[in-house]
């Protein structure tokens, strides 16, 4: 049975889920997010807390526990999923919190880092892909996207509620790898190919920016590594390479 039915483009409601999905700050004092894809949330774990339901006019609601369920017009839905096509269900959901201590994921041998990472499809797609491959977190520098951007989440499905997450600067990431045992592998195409490195856990995998790469290159703790590439060949995308370390790393392990 739906609770009620939202028509109005001003209504207070609306504004706050499209605030959802555009803004980063709006999703950190709420402590909620917006999933814009029927997929991502039928594949959202069956006990996470869903706020609120959007259904389209017309169409079934879905099975699925959430605090409120609403009914909108298809035009409504496409306003706050900013889709041109829509899918018949979105939702508010609870956020993950983005740790601030890196202490909290020290117990994890495989950890990768995105540090200053700001295309949210690159984000979501090394999410996913650290998630199936058996990653255990992720931690973001500045200058990275929100995990819980949009497009982040629709390219990462629901690795960002799977995985173990932290935002720290890049001062507070050096300052924790000094008493740390971990390696700092950092994704370069002047690093060592991967398959003649000596590597060992636990370490932390990072990559850099889409455009100049990681600014942990120079760190002294790291250590340069590279994807064996043809010699005419441009550098990979930053997911794509991702992809492969991430593999490698733990076929190798």
């Amino acid at each position: 049975m739906l609770s009620r039915k939202i028509t109005s483009r001003q209504h207070p409601l609306v504004k706050h889920l499209i605030s959802l999905r555009e803004t980063s700050a709006h999703r950190s004092a709420t402590r909620s997010c917006l999933i814009t894809s029927s997929a991502v949330l039928r594949e959202l774990p069956r006990h996470w807390r869903v706020k609120l339901l959007l259904v389209t006019e017309g169409y079934s609601c879905p099975d699925r526990e959430a605090d409120s369920i609403i009914e909108i017009p298809e035009e409504l839905m496409q306003k706050i999923t900013g889709l041109m096509k829509p899918g018949p269900v979105a939702a508010e959901v609870a956020m993950p919190t983005l740790s601030g201590s890196l202490q909290e994921l020290e117990r994890f041998p495989y950890l990768l880092l995105l540090d200053g990472v700001s295309d949210p499809g690159n984000c979501g797609t090394l999410l996913r892909t650290a998630h199936c491959l058996g990653w255990q977190g992720a931690i973001f520098t500045e200058g990275s996207v929100d995990p819980f951007n949009d497009k982040a989440l629709r390219a990462g499905k629901t690795a960002p509620f799977h995985l173990p997450l932290a935002r720290c600067s890049r001062n507070q990431l050096l300052e924790w790898l000094e008493t740390s045992e971990r390696m700092l592998l950092v994704a370069d195409t002047s690093g060592t190919p991967l398959a003649s490195c000596q590597i060992r856990p636990p370490f932390l995998l990072a990559l850099g920016n889409e455009g100049h790469g990681s600014q942990l290159q120079s760190c002294p703790h790291a250590t340069k590594i590279s994807i064996s590439m043809e010699e005419s060949s441009e550098s990979l995308n930053v997911g794509a390479a991702g992809a492969i370390l991430m593999h490698q790393l733990r076929r190798a392990l």
